[in-house]
């Protein structure tokens, strides 16, 4: 029996939808993370920046070379894809820099681990399946980075037709379709800045839960999220059935079709970033003001741009989609 299967009748014939991403994204046997994603990039079912240009990997370890401590330090990337990032940031450091700094991965794919080590060999890092194992072998002290780590972590889906109506979750019974279910308490107490609206809107309530888990052991660094999203005007302005969708085979793919190939395609939403900067906020942490991706980069790209610069740096594309929040420890 699918383990979707197994958990809708188990829950009485329907699990909310971020239940169901959760499995199909992340569950051991069958979770599109865990099992099936081996690479990112045109071999894969998707491509980040990391896998377009080098550009990402130069800003960010300018980024770290500015705010590490001169002593032995520890690097945690979340996620990691194929091990692109890791490779050209290791090169970007310098060799000093490099010799000094303990590459962390937080990974649960076995196929994207052994990419990764493929990527910066078997010494090039250390594999920890959560950021509370990473930083408790780090001491508390460390920087972090992730490049579309949050936009893969399970989302609530949510809609209403009218500000006089009540909002309900979207759930999924079996076979896979959707159905609709009274909204949960804590995610109408969240503090969205999306509940604000009308219509279908995705929050990502599984993010706020990993901010508390990074707080409870982060003594000391910063954190730079860099994700496709923005405000919740950003995220669902001219889209009143959201923005979740799916990607198989380089294909976009959306509606109904997200729930095909489950465990077999990636499924995601936008980002709210004012969401994420609350939540962090919330915990004890530090959010500083968010930036768009091509403010990020810009400093770093020379004179001379290649085409796949200028594309992360497109301020009608990439650049302006994605954004850049930075985050500091209580401490």
């Amino acid at each position: 029996m699918h383990p979707l299967q197994r958990a809708i009748e188990e829950a009485g014939g329907a699990v909310t939808f971020e239940r169901c991403m959760a499995i199909a994204l992340h569950q051991p046997q069958v979770g599109y993370y865990a099992r099936r994603a081996a690479t990112v990039g045109r071999a894969g079912d998707f491509s980040t920046s990391a896998t377009l240009s080098p550009l990402l990997a130069r800003a960010v370890a300018a980024w770290a070379k500015e705010r590490r401590p001169r002593s032995p330090w520890s690097f945690v990337e979340l996620g990691g894809g194929d091990g692109s990032f890791a490779r050209e940031f290791r090169q970007a450091l310098g060799w000093w820099a490099r010799l000094r700094c303990g590459y962390r991965f937080v990974e649960i794919g076995e196929r994207l681990r052994a990419a990764q080590r493929g990527a910066v060999g078997e010494r090039g890092g250390h594999w920890h399946r959560s950021i509370g194992e990473a930083l408790a072998a780090a001491d508390g002290q460390a920087l972090i980075f992730g490049n579309e780590f949050i936009d893969a972590l399970p989302c609530a889906v949510l809609e209403r037709a009218s500000l006089a109506e009540p909002w309900e979750e979207i759930g999924v019974a079996w076979p896979p379709r959707e159905v609709r279910l009274p909204a949960r308490p804590e995610l109408l107490a969240c503090g969205s800045s999306a509940l604000g609206r009308v219509g279908r809107i995705e929050i990502h309530l599984a993010a706020r839960a990993w901010l508390c888990e990074l707080a409870a052991g982060w003594r000391s660094g910063g954190l730079l999220l860099i994700d496709y999203g923005g405000t919740a005007e950003e995220c669902f302005h001219r889209r009143p059935r959201g923005t979740l969708r799916g990607y198989f085979r380089q294909q976009r793919v959306e509606g109904a079709e997200v729930l095909e190939r489950l465990g077999h395609q990636d499924i995601t939403a936008d980002v709210n970033f004012d969401d994420l900067a609350r939540w962090a906020a919330e915990v004890g942490l530090r959010p500083r003001e968010v930036r768009t991706q091509r403010d990020f980069l810009l400093p770093h790209a020379g004179r001379l741009h290649r085409a796949a610069d200028a594309f992360l740096l497109d301020e009608a594309g990439a650049g302006s989609a994605f954004k850049v929040l930075e985050i500091s420890a209580s401490q």
